[in-house]
């Protein structure tokens, strides 16, 4: 993989998971720079922000799912598969990510229109779809929304007992994990990460 195009505008390829692989990565994971103007939680960012630098919001999202994508793919996979994984459900994505960002900006989730009725911002309803849309297209590659097989796709509770998924216990053993994947250079000062 040519890591040097990751979010830039030029598509990425190479192969996985070495230069002599079969299985070839096609992306395209153009992300903008940080921009004042530009972005609606710019304010509210955790992230150090500077001119020229690309969103560290959505590249963290991106990364991990990306890791994610390289966690599946560990194991016998198709081209067909990568590229249904990375030409649709990555874009897919991202595209929710652009989504969730413009929503955390949003101070009313509800506003009334000039006719007088209280209706939900619009945002909200592309977010939904964006999630039965990625939900649709993991189902249409075989991959079951069982909330069990997702974490085996992300890498996480491979080998683990399914019986114990509802255990607080065992999804605090990988609180250090999911901080590391969240906020992967550390905290900020006065940042919590909600679970």
């Amino acid at each position: 993989m040519r890591k040097t195009e990751m979010y830039s505008a030029y598509p990425t390829k190479g192969h996985y998971p070495d230069p002599d692989s079969d299985i070839q990565v096609i992306l395209f994971t153009a992300v903008r720079p940080c921009s004042m103007e530009r972005c609606p939680i710019f304010d509210l960012c955790p992230y150090t922000k500077a001119p020229n630098v690309k969103c560290k919001v959505e590249i963290t999202y991106l990364d991990a799912l990306f890791k994610s994508l390289l966690n599946i793919s560990q194991g016998e996979v198709s081209q067909e598969m990568m590229n249904k994984y990375t030409l649709h459900i990555l874009p897919l994505h991202q595209m929710l990510i652009k989504f969730k960002i413009y929503a955390y900006s949003i101070e009313e989730t509800f506003y009334t229109t000039r006719t007088g009725n209280i209706v939900v911002h619009p945002v909200f309803k592309e977010i939904r779809n964006t999630i039965r849309q990625i939900e649709s297209s993991l189902s249409n590659m075989g991959i079951d929304k069982e909330y069990s097989r997702f974490i085996g796709l992300s890498g996480r509770g491979k080998g683990k007992d399914p019986s114990n998924y509802g255990d607080p216990d065992y999804w605090n053993s990988w609180k250090d994990e999911l901080d590391a994947d969240i906020l992967p250079d550390g905290p900020r000062k006065g940042v919590k990460i909600d679970r």
